[in-house]
């Protein structure tokens, strides 16, 4: 009854495990490959992040505002260590690509030491020892040419390496990224222009086929002079749309492209189009026969609120309840919406409304500037309701009020 409490069984895991493509593995692309391989992946990996790397963040502690902050400078300033890049920037690449991002605390081993950088760690270089298959009580990780072995507090869950995981269905452990569920997209992007790219550099498709009865026979000078012949006479420019002659019964047969040909381009737009719909990034921003400017407009807003700040939340979340257990500060990094370029149609839409809750006295002028981010008035009418100065109750509409219990005429 009370053998959960024993010594329970522990199982190390190695680095390439959790690197799952799913059951076929002939039928998937890695998604790191995919990543560097297929535009469309690609694409919409960077979309999400640069946008997410543009906001401005700033960290809050209780009703403090700071726009620099310990935190702040770990996740978002560029380091020359990564080429220029964030922690932050790496992490976001690293979850859309991999489903798991990691990063190593600096220095690592001593709770007590000031954190100098963290360091971002590929899914690859980490493992897990975990007990009875389901609880991950310590990472080993490669880093440098050794193996790090790192605990973690099964009370707090911290651990000198910070993990930050996408939903996985089969293993809470793991996490699936939006590149692995594409994957046969991907790898069938990859194959159609593969095909495509081999019948180019071979050649072997011609535009037309010559035939002639099986009882004509024809020398081989004859043939010579026969393709001379159509080279000089119906090919190029020049020679456009006229008909052709062909002697000793010879046939031309035209070879055009089949309905199978056709679904090779049917094929690869919908198939990007579902590695777009995978990644939340609207077809506007991606295809220009998708775009118009209201709906482009209409499709940033959508990415911005429902795609990438998401993502970012669950990122600088996960940051913030690790750094919270090491300082105990209780601090939360938070996104600037204000000053998000794509959403000026949301503030303008807001804004409207709050001058209307205004006018028509359901807001304060106060509470309206509150709600937009602004600084309240001092003054005390700026805590009061307004009204228009037109607007009288229905029974005075003749100019004087009608008796208690009085019926009008018109309403019997």
């Amino acid at each position: 009854m009370f053998g959960w409490f024993g010594k329970k069984e522990e199982k190390s895991l190695s680095f390439a495990n959790g690197l799952r493509y799913g059951s076929d593995n002939t039928n998937k692309i890695i998604p790191a490959d995919m990543y560097q391989k297929v535009s469309i992946a690609f694409t919409c990996v960077e979309k999400i992040a640069c946008q997410a790397e543009s906001f401005k963040y700033y960290v809050k502690q209780g009703d403090t505002k700071f726009d620099k902050h310990p935190l702040h400078e770990l996740l978002f300033k560029r380091q020359l260590l990564l080429g220029g890049q964030s922690v932050f920037g790496q992490a976001i690449r690293n979850l859309l690509i991999a489903g798991e991002a990691f990063a190593l605390r600096m220095p690592y081993g001593d709770k007590s030491k000031n954190i100098g950088r963290l360091q971002p760690i590929f899914k690859r270089d980490v493992g897990k020892n975990t007990r009875n298959n389901n609880i991950v009580v310590s990472y080993f990780v490669a880093y440098s040419g050794q193996s790090i072995l790192l605990p973690i507090d099964l009370i707090t869950g911290y651990s000198d390496l910070i993990r930050i995981s996408l939903y996985s269905s089969k293993d809470y452990n793991a996490g699936v990224s939006p590149m692995e569920a594409v994957g046969i997209e991907g790898a069938l992007i990859d194959e159609v222009l593969r095909w495509n790219l081999t019948t180019l550099k071979k050649g072997v498709k011609p535009s037309g086929v010559f035939s002639t009865d099986s009882s004509v026979g024809l020398t081989q000078q004859q043939v010579n002079d026969t393709l001379q012949n159509i080279k000089e006479l119906y090919s190029g420019s020049a020679n456009a749309s006229s008909g052709i002659l062909l002697p000793n019964g010879i046939k031309y047969n035209a070879l055009q492209m089949t309905s199978s040909d056709m679904d090779f381009y049917n094929t690869t737009m919908l198939t990007m189009k579902n590695v777009a719909m995978a990644f939340g990034v609207p077809l506007p921003l991606l295809f220009s026969d998708a775009s118009t400017l209201d709906n482009y407009k209409m499709a940033i807003e959508e990415f911005i609120l429902q795609t990438v700040i998401p993502i970012v939340e669950d990122i600088i979340g996960t940051f913030d309840v690790w750094y919270n257990i090491i300082t105990g500060d209780n601090i939360k990094t938070c996104i600037d919406l204000d000053k998000i370029d794509g959403l000026e149609m949301k503030r303008e839409i807001k804004s409207k409304r709050m001058i209307e809750f205004v006018k028509n006295g359901i807001l304060t002028p106060n509470e309206a500037r509150e709600k937009l981010g602004y600084e309240a008035f001092s003054e005390i009418n700026a805590d009061s309701l307004f009204l228009p100065s037109s607007l009288r109750p229905i029974d005075m509409i003749d100019g004087e009020a009608m008796p208690t219990g009085a019926i009008d005429d018109n309403t019997k």
